[in-house]
């Protein structure tokens, strides 16, 4: 949160915009803004929402185009009775397992799945690995050479004084 205040329950039609979306419309804290989107079945709907606060994650594509509203006003503009899925954002990760399990728990006698987010960002996954494979590869090729490098020095050393030996 960059500027304002948090939302917070029974906040209804107050909203969070992020930094990029707030720069590039001219939004200031306590403005109102109307929030334009197709409802499920393709018409149109609009609801007015106070600026409270302006976020920033850190993540500029993501801060241009994120307005972050409570789940009942956006349910209504999109007209959906039910939500599909929830993700849940908490301030540090070693707090994932958790509230993965008190999640667990808490959804057990629902038909509902909680899911992790690594089962979700298999991309990660596949970036991560493929950095650490090139770490690897490149300390490698650095140790080689550093070997190299000492195994020439020895060489020249023991080539340069051979002939006080002999």
């Amino acid at each position: 949160l960059e500027k304002g205040k948090n939302l917070v329950y029974p906040d209804k039609y107050l909203a969070l915009v992020g930094e990029g979306l707030a720069k590039k419309l001219n939004i200031k804290l306590n403005d109102y803004i109307t929030v334009l989107t197709n409802t499920v079945d393709g018409s149109i709907n609009a609801i007015d929402f106070k600026v409270k606060g302006i976020i920033s994650t850190g993540i500029k594509d993501y801060d241009a185009i994120t307005i972050i509203t409570p789940l009942e006003p956006a349910m209504e503009i999109v007209d959906v009775k039910g939500i599909q899925r929830l993700i849940i954002f908490l301030e540090n990760t070693k707090y994932v397992d958790l509230a993965y399990k008190e999640i667990q728990s808490a959804i057990i006698n629902y038909p509902l799945k909680a899911i992790r987010w690594e089962e979700l960002a298999t991309e990660y996954h596949k970036i991560k690995k493929l950095y650490e494979n090139f770490l690897r590869i490149t300390g490698s090729i650095i140790i080689v050479i550093i070997i190299f490098a000492i195994a020439n020095s020895i060489t020249t050393t023991i080539l340069e004084r051979i002939k006080e030996f002999a």
